[in-house]
């Protein structure tokens, strides 16, 4: 795998992204999968995580611990049709419900397996893709918040928005520098719970175009937010009733199949691959 464990310093950087990415698809493999995949990368621990349809891993050697957590496809399309977001208590202000039960789940074991783990002062890297973006995203506040781990980055792909502006603000001020989210052209994963709900985003946007071209500057994204038209979609389904919220929620859906390759895993790997390549024509050893 392209320089992983990840380097060193805390800056943004593109061999960092990719590698991440890439654990966040063998997140999705089983684990059996996952443990030979690490053990390839040079990480000699390697702990499974499973419980209640919560599903990641956590991998480290002496350098570097690496925690990532599996999204799901069908969940994704749940949230684009499903019209109730509700947010509850979480670390440091308000928080979708669902995302923290589903953490929860599994929290107890992730941080047990962070301290055996920690054996020296290694870097603690967290990722994921789309629920398990949001799952990252809150462990690397928890962690934050409730114990002394401090978080060398956090890069997501795939990110809904996770929490309130209590919980953005806490979050960039202690991981600001350190979080970096990846979004895909129409993921429109990405765009859900809407702001107007009371979500917003947390960390650093890195923003693929229609070309594959990555963009640092975060206005590209709010120039996509303002052309699609999925936000005024929803306030239509939300104001309408009977036949004209049917319409609605169907062309919604079109949407969602036209829309979904966009917020695969495998696509974000491949636009970063090529993004690496293009920086330094590195030769990655994914796939196997």
């Amino acid at each position: 795998m392209a320089n992983f464990p990840p380097e060193s310093d805390l800056a943004y950087s593109l061999q960092n992204a990719l590698a991440l990415s890439l654990a966040a698809l063998l997140a999705y493999e089983d684990e059996t999968r996952i443990i030979d995949q690490t053990r390839t990368w040079g990480l000699s621990e390697c702990q499974f995580l499973s419980r209640d349809g919560t599903q990641g891993f956590v991998a480290a050697d002496k350098s570097s611990i690496l925690v990532a957590f599996r999204g799901t496809e069908a969940v994704a399309e749940d949230w684009l049709t499903d019209l109730d977001f509700p947010k509850v208590r979480g670390p440091r202000g308000l928080v979708h419900r669902g995302f923290l039960e589903a953490m929860e789940t599994i929290w107890s074991e992730l941080v047990e397996t962070l301290r055996t783990f920690r054996t020296a002062d290694q870097g603690l890297w967290l990722t994921g893709h789309s629920l398990g973006a949001a799952l990252a995203t809150l462990a690397a506040v928890r962690l934050e918040f409730e114990t002394r781990f401090e978080t060398s980055g956090l890069y997501t792909f795939g990110s809904p928005r996770v929490g309130d502006a209590r919980f953005r603000r806490f979050a960039e001020s202690r991981l600001g520098r350190r979080t970096f989210r990846f979004a895909n052209y129409r993921d429109l994963v990405t765009r859900v719970p809407f702001e107007w709900m009371g979500y917003e985003h947390v960390g650093r946007v890195r923003y693929f175009d229609a070309g594959g071209a990555l963009h640092e500057d975060p206005s590209a994204w709010y120039d996509f937010m303002v052309k699609e038209p999925v936000g005024d979609l929803f306030v239509e389904i939300l104001g309408a009733g009977g036949l004209q919220q049917q319409q609605a929620l169907a062309r919604l859906r079109a949407m969602l199949e036209e829309y979904k390759a966009c917020h695969a895993i495998e696509r974000y790997v491949q636009l970063l691959t090529a993004a690496v390549e293009g920086e330094t024509r590195s030769v990655l050893d994914w796939p196997p």
